[in-house]
């Protein structure tokens, strides 16, 4: 059970950073508005979105494989969390 439930979580997270990378990379004015509105624009710049997009999705693509485990989840739990963070107002009071 606890084996499957791993597997569920990497590939959920993992798929959830897969999304948003290719939406950086492929839509990047969608990602500089979503930055600009959570991030204050702090990744707004319209070069950043391609290369951080793709990254962020070779990252989500690595959890699913469950690859490169010490150095990935790190990587993985810093994007997550921070992403968390810039919303953390709108997690706690979606109205």
């Amino acid at each position: 059970m606890k084996a499957w439930l791993l597997l569920f979580l990497r590939a959920s997270t993992g798929a959830l950073l897969i999304i948003w990378g290719l939406i950086k990379a492929r839509a990047p004015e969608t990602a500089i508005h979503v930055s600009d509105k959570y991030y204050d624009g702090l990744l707004s710049a319209a070069a950043l979105q391609a290369p951080l997009g793709w990254a962020q999705a070779l990252l989500g693509l690595l959890v699913i494989l469950g690859v490169f485990r010490r150095i990935v989840y790190p990587l993985q739990a810093i994007v997550l969390v921070a992403g968390a963070l810039a919303i953390w107002k709108y997690l706690v009071d979606p109205l």
